[in-house]
């Protein structure tokens, strides 16, 4: 494995947001969550996790608020303090519209098992109904009106019964009269001290399981009312329930971070019962939100990591740290900078050097220049960026926020006072990627407009000039682009359904439609510096490498199909970034947020029954002061045969990174590796449930 010195950058700042409220397709392998600051992402579950969109709130609105999120067929709702309904659109990534319910904030909506109707819960005590149509939403009618805001409700699966949570209170109504067929006091443990519903479901039998805040979860007869058994399942509030397609188990989880297991067993009478089985911690802070689907869980709270759990097939938990997507940091290769994208705003670094080009596994290297910050830039309040680009001179900067597009010259970038001058751009729109790159000594910008398709502008000192456009149809592709990479003479774009397609940025013509692959999702995809090949990976980990020429698959990539290892086929986390490397276009690096892996094309694959090996350089800073380094990395030593067997195979792996954010080469025998240290993350946390431990206090 060839040796790399790597600029180790540790002082990215990201601010962990928690998840409030997780909601999975019943049509499609899409799950959906809300963040802490109302943002929506939404991932792929086919084989692996695939972050797929992110809706950013809508600029300049004060009414912004995600409470609850639903899925009517494929299409996507969620209801908040500001007393909407709003539906999103999935391709251009914003609000397609937005319905009133009757009075006040809305806590929590659900849609019936046909998908056809509408159940939202508001603070006044409401449950407003709405028909799902082609066109949208229509009004229903308005449930009896009840003492106390509505936090939870759940449909039966007869489309006919719902089942509410308020403050010591559970109803099941009957949408067709209106009126509730039987109420369920939960009783209190002090006096004084209501009792809070936060959740609630209901099975096909008409069992109403309950969780609420003193900890309890119950579970009641819903055809008369009567409690047929209430656990003290947690030492605090339960936030969040869910139960099985089959109706067989349930979870329940909250405060206290506990994942309850219970089951239903028969008795000898015939009857049914749920009794509690086992449970796992699999969060260190509050879960605010439980999805089961089949036989894998999805969670996710305060800690932010989106976590992922199978019983009985799998006994382990992933967790998907809350990172921005590789795209937010780019690299201006001459100029040797970094930009780096916030919500907020931009920063611009010149990076460190060292004289030194040799040094231990893991050493790290002294350096000569320390990282200067040449540029930051903030964007107007409200709004929030989207995609930026920096020329690779780091003379031009772009970036598009939710409101508008923005072009900027810099100068003095590689030494003095930099300044900024802005460049308008002509018919801006908002896009969702951009790139700046030159052709034949011209600087050009090419967007992608949240619309679809793609335009290319030509940039002098002082104006923009539009050079091509073309629509996504003319592309041969569907709907927004999802994914992109480019060169200084070629560009890879791929739709929301995994079509790719490249187009040559000298002549703005399309070159090849790559081949599709429906086995999985398109996780992530990389061109070669030499623009002839284009490597993509997949949610079930496996490699493809395209000819973009001919739109075929190489040779390297058919016989890469029968060789991968079946540990790397069965890994649980997708990859999320691919980078070649300039003046080897042997060497491919793919990574995750844990696992960095070396394809070298030049050396055989282990046997698809090998077991994978681990390069581990241990010896990189985990503390808040060393924010930025110079290490060297390579091939772990290790000893006798199995040496000699990680340095001669084609597939190398290295957990030298904790949360790796992002990866480029910068130059030579240089890449730039941007690193989020979990503790990092942790201390931005706020405190957890205090629990005694045994030997503790």
């Amino acid at each position: 494995m060839p040796s790399f010195r790597a600029h180790s950058l540790r002082f990215y700042k990201v601010e962990p947001k928690a998840i409030t409220c997780l909601a999975h397709s019943p049509t499609s392998p899409l799950l959906a969550l809300a963040r802490s600051d109302s943002t929506v992402e939404v991932w792929s579950t086919k084989h692996t996790l695939v972050m797929q969109r992110i809706i950013h709130p809508e600029p300049h609105t004060e009414s912004v608020s995600v409470e609850s999120l639903a899925w009517g067929g494929d299409r996507l709702y969620s209801c908040g303090l500001h007393g909407q309904v709003v539906e999103y659109d999935l391709e251009k990534l914003c609000e397609a519209r937005r319905h009133a319910v009757t009075s006040g904030p809305a806590w929590c909506l659900a849609i019936d098992k046909g998908g056809n109707k509408m159940a939202v819960g508001t603070e006044e005590g409401f449950v407003c109904l709405f028909n799902l149509t082609a066109d949208g939403l229509d009004y229903n009618r308005v449930l009896d009106r009840q003492e106390g805001r509505i936090l939870c409700l759940a449909w039966h699966s007869d489309g006919v019964h719902i089942a509410t949570g308020s403050t010591d209170t559970i109803r099941v109504w009957n949408i067709e009269t209106g009126h509730p067929t039987a109420r369920m006091t939960t009783g209190r443990t002090e006096r004084n001290k209501e009792t809070i519903v936060w959740c609630v479901a209901i099975t096909s039998d008409m069992t109403v399981i309950s969780g609420d805040s003193r900890g309890k979860t119950s579970f009641w007869n819903g055809k008369n009312g009567t409690l047929v058994d209430s656990v003290q399942s947690h030492k605090a509030d339960v936030l969040t329930l869910a139960v099985s397609g089959d109706e067989g188990t349930a979870y329940s989880s909250g405060v206290d971070p506990t994942l309850m297991h219970f089951q239903v067993i028969l008795k000898g009478d015939g009857r049914r019962k749920w009794v509690k089985s086992l449970h796992r911690v699999i969060s260190t802070h509050d879960v605010r939100s439980v999805v089961c689907v089949g036989n894998t869980l999805y969670s996710g709270g305060v800690d932010s990591y989106l976590s992922v759990s199978s019983y009985p097939t799998h006994r382990t938990t992933v967790k998907v740290p809350h990172l921005p997507t590789p795209g937010s940091v780019s690299i201006a290769r001459q100029a040797r900078c970094v930009l780096m994208t916030y919500r907020d705003r931009l920063e611009l670094w010149r990076l460190g050097s060292t004289s030194y080009s040799t040094g231990g596994i893991g050493a790290v290297l002294p350096l000569d220049s320390e990282p200067v910050k040449v540029v930051e830039l903030g964007v107007k309040k409200g709004e929030v960026v989207v995609c930026s680009a920096v020329h690779s001179s780091g003379e031009w900067m772009a970036y598009s926020t939710t409101a508008r597009v923005r072009l900027l010259r810099v100068e003095g970038v590689l030494g003095g006072t930099p300044k900024l001058r802005r460049v308008a751009v002509p018919d801006e729109d908002i896009v969702h990627h951009m790139a700046l790159y030159s052709v034949g000594g011209e600087v050009r910008l090419l967007v992608c407009p949240r619309d679809g398709g793609v335009s290319v502008y030509s940039l002098t000192e002082d104006s923009v000039t539009l050079l091509h456009t073309a629509t996504s149809t003319e592309l041969n592709l569907t709907g927004g682009i999802a994914r992109m990479s480019h060169t200084d003479s070629v560009c890879v774009l791929a739709d929301y359904e995994d079509g790719a397609v490249c187009l040559d940025l000298t002549t703005n013509n399309l070159v090849s439609k790559l081949p599709g692959y429906t086995e999985a999702t398109l996780a992530s995809l990389g061109l070669s510096f030499d623009s002839k090949t284009c490597v993509l990976v997949y949610s079930n980990n496996r490699m493809m490498e395209v000819d973009l020429k001919t739109g075929r698959y190489t040779q390297f990539s058919k016989d890469l199909s029968s060789r991968l290892p079946r540990g790397w086929l069965s890994r649980r986390t997708a990859v999320t970034n691919v980078v070649h490397i300039e003046g080897n276009s042997d060497i491919i690096l793919l990574h995750d947020h844990s696992i960095l892996a070396t394809v070298d094309k030049d050396k055989d694959l282990p046997e698809p029954s090998s077991k994978l090996f681990f390069s581990d350089p241990r010896s990189t800073p985990d503390t808040l002061t060393d924010t930025v380094s110079v290490s060297s990395f390579g091939s772990q030593h290790t000893s006798g045969s199995r040496l000699d067997q990680t340095l001669s195979s084609g597939l190398r792996m290295s957990r030298k990174y904790d949360h790796l954010m992002a990866l480029h080469h910068l130059a030579g025998d240089e890449i730039v590796a941007v690193e989020v240290k979990p503790s990092v993350l942790e201390s931005q946390l706020p405190p957890s449930l205090k629990q005694k431990k045994f030997g503790g206090s």
